[in-house]
């Protein structure tokens, strides 16, 4: 899993402006913004994720329907336990693309061993030590075909601009509703 933290400079003016509203305010502005920044990446790792476009013969174990990993891209936010003002977005794939790391840093293709070889005891371990080793250097390297971590590196810039403005209209958003004037009778 890749994890990567930014600080950013400069946002100084709305911390002051966020520490301002109620505590509960500031948790559900920051993660409205946070999920909104997220959304810009995960959006474009899923326009970058990589389609099968081979024959579909239908549901099984081995076989998704295309497409799978493009629409399992996720955005989560965790809450740390250690600090409470500190929330992460996590962008992952979901349990139904479980492959996806395997697209996205490429992996090795070994052939199973096949099975009652007909030795026992320990020379039967040797053997299939031997052809473990054997099956490995036959294997195949399938290339990574990376789809998150360009979206990161393609859209990071974007989603720092929108949590700034998607906070500074938050907040303002926020102040409007809690210390708004009183209107009715008693007004003149």
């Amino acid at each position: 899993m890749i994890q990567v933290t930014t600080k950013v400079d400069g946002f100084a003016q709305l911390d002051e402006a966020l520490k301002m509203l109620p505590d509960e305010v500031q948790r559900k502005e920051v993660r409205s913004a946070l999920r909104k920044a997220a959304r810009v990446i995960s959006d474009d790792a899923s326009q970058r994720a990589p389609v099968h476009a081979g024959p579909y013969e239908g549901p099984s174990k081995a076989q998704k329907k295309p497409g799978t990993l493009r629409h399992s891209i996720a955005v989560r936010l965790l809450t740390a336990r250690s600090a409470k003002d500190a929330v992460t977005a996590r962008i992952s794939v979901k349990k139904a693309a479980w492959y996806g790391r395997l697209v996205e840093f490429g992996h090795r293709i070994v052939p199973r061993l096949p099975k009652g070889d007909g030795v026992r005891g320990s020379a039967k371990s040797m053997a299939r030590r031997q052809a473990r080793k054997a099956a490995h250097a036959r294997g195949q390297n399938v290339p990574a075909k990376p789809f998150l971590r360009p979206a990161f590196d393609a859209k990071g810039n974007e989603a720092v601009a929108v949590v700034a403005d998607a906070l500074g209209t938050g907040i303002a958003r926020a102040w409007a509703r809690l210390y708004k004037r009183p209107r009715g009778r008693g007004r003149r």
